[in-house]
């Protein structure tokens, strides 16, 4: 039985992620993907869902790899391509806090 709920969820935050970064694509294509992923794995988190996705179609990948594309697009700050040195996190969080 397909969870509907969860497929709409991942295709909305997918959307979301996709259209923050700048790519255009309509819903059709990437709720394609988010169901070949569900048919052909047990994911059932739609963050994961969402992140695998926007990775392309359903390949067989580990679930590292999975937990890594969740990462990037979720947890931006703890990806292993960040590239903000430590100077300029810091001077970030003091412009935040001037006023």
């Amino acid at each position: 039985m397909t969870h509907w709920e969860l497929i709409d969820e991942a295709v909305a935050l997918a959307a979301e992620i996709e259209e923050a970064m700048g790519i255009e694509e309509n819903n059709a294509s990437i709720k394609a993907r988010v169901l070949d992923w569900y048919n052909h794995t047990d994911v059932c988190d739609a963050e994961m869902l969402a992140a695998a996705s926007m990775h392309g179609s359903f390949q067989s990948v580990d679930y590292n790899t999975l937990c890594i594309w969740h990462d990037e697009y979720f947890f931006p700050m703890n990806c292993h391509a960040n590239i903000f040195s430590i100077g300029e996190i810091e001077d970030s969080y003091r412009d935040k806090l001037w006023r």
